[in-house]
């Protein structure tokens, strides 16, 4: 009898979740590592932090998303060794494989920033015991989820209309996959009454005087809201050496050097499209279909076409982007978009089963139609 293939999988945040819930389904042997208790839906922090959402909604223990079968290691990985496929952990375990799929995530390069619920419920303290009359939000790329920025500004105005809000971009253009997502969310929230500024990089910040200086000119502030840039956990450095992010083949998610070997999610040099949750997504899918390919033979092997999408908080509305490698489409602002992003709150728990991934493909090969496409190599 064939011993099964073990596919050891580091990280159980979207990608991981999907790849590993998947694979297990068809009699694979599964093993995932991960040192967090939790897993947090990450895009509901920013209605955390204006109090329109509770822990209990954005927030599940990592053995309640594993479907049954997969095999969890609470701890941490501090070294993986690709050549002799083994990788080691804070606990002193040595965990081998057949297939390995990395989607550790990213850490940011300071602190705080905006993706952990430790860090966002700093802010809204913050926010709340400080009763700030000017806010700055600003980021350094690579960034991850470009339209969050643009979400937090929305709500905090929203929420606080008297509140002077400033948007700090960093970059006079945005990428032209991302041209018509900008455009369209700094007209929304320039609508709310919060002052965009384009190309106006953070070059300095004197908390003594509360004071933010770019290229463009100085800002004075209350309370000044900063993502730092992200990169690989620091645990991944010796594969993560396409500028701080793991190598891969942008449409297989292989490992250069390595096919047994994916990364997924945040932590591949995969960053345009930008990397969001369902990216992350729609990589795991792929994952496992060329795993899947390869070990039983009769499934085809997917290939990776930069999908991203989402519904995003765009002013007092909401909007809903699709990108690919080739192009974008983005619907225009409506009530409905703002609607269904508050409502996927409560689906997200269901998509990281792998139930919903039929309904994923098929919006996919709907959009994928319909994208406005921009000219290679400026992607």
């Amino acid at each position: 009898m064939t011993a099964k293939r073990r596919v050891l999988v580091v990280g159980a945040g979207i990608a991981g979740a999907v790849t590993a819930n998947n694979l297990v389904k068809y009699g694979l042997d599964v093993t995932v590592v991960e040192p967090s208790e939790h897993h947090v839906y990450q895009p509901g922090l920013v209605d955390y932090l204006v109090g329109d959402a509770r822990t209990d909604e954005i927030i599940r223990p990592v053995d309640s998303v594993l479907n049954k079968g997969v095999k969890l290691v609470r701890d941490k990985v501090v070294k993986v060794d690709l050549k002799d496929r083994k990788v080691m952990t804070s606990g002193g375990k040595e965990l081998s494989y057949d297939y390995l799929v990395l989607a550790p995530g990213v850490v940011n390069k300071g602190s705080p920033s905006w993706h952990t619920l430790n860090e966002i419920d700093q802010i809204r303290k913050s926010l709340d015991a400080t009763n700030p009359k000017r806010i700055v939000i600003s980021y350094k790329l690579p960034v991850k989820c470009p339209a969050a920025p643009f979400e937090m500004a929305s709500l905090i105005k929203l929420t606080r209309p008297k509140v002077e809000v400033t948007l700090l971009i960093p970059v006079k253009e945005p990428p032209p996959l991302q041209r018509k997502m900008s455009q369209t969310l700094v007209e929304s929230i320039s609508r709310l009454g919060v002052n965009v500024v384009r190309g106006a990089e953070v070059q300095e910040v004197n908390s003594d005087k509360k004071v933010v200086r770019t290229d463009e000119g100085s800002y004075e502030y209350d309370l000044l809201l900063f993502d730092h840039p992200i990169s690989a956990p620091p645990e991944f450095a010796e594969v993560a050496v396409d500028k701080g992010f793991v190598p891969v083949d942008r449409e297989t998610l292989r490992v250069k050097g390595y096919p047994e070997v994916f990364a997924v999610g945040d932590v591949n040099n995969i960053t345009s499209p930008p990397k969001n949750g369902a990216a992350a997504h729609f990589q795991a899918m792929t994952a496992v279909s060329q795993i899947l390919a390869e070990t039983l033979g009769n499934v085809e092997a997917e290939r990776y076409k930069g999908q991203a999408m989402c519904a995003v908080y765009a002013g007092d509305k909401g909007a809903f982007v699709f990108m690919n490698y080739e192009g974008s489409y983005v619907y225009p602002p409506s009530p409905l978009w703002r609607t269904m992003k508050r409502a996927f709150t409560d689906l997200y728990w269901a998509t990281l089963s792998g139930g919903v991934d039929s309904a994923f493909k098929t919006i996919s090969k709907y959009f994928s139609k319909r994208v406005e496409p921009v000219k290679p190599g400026q992607q």
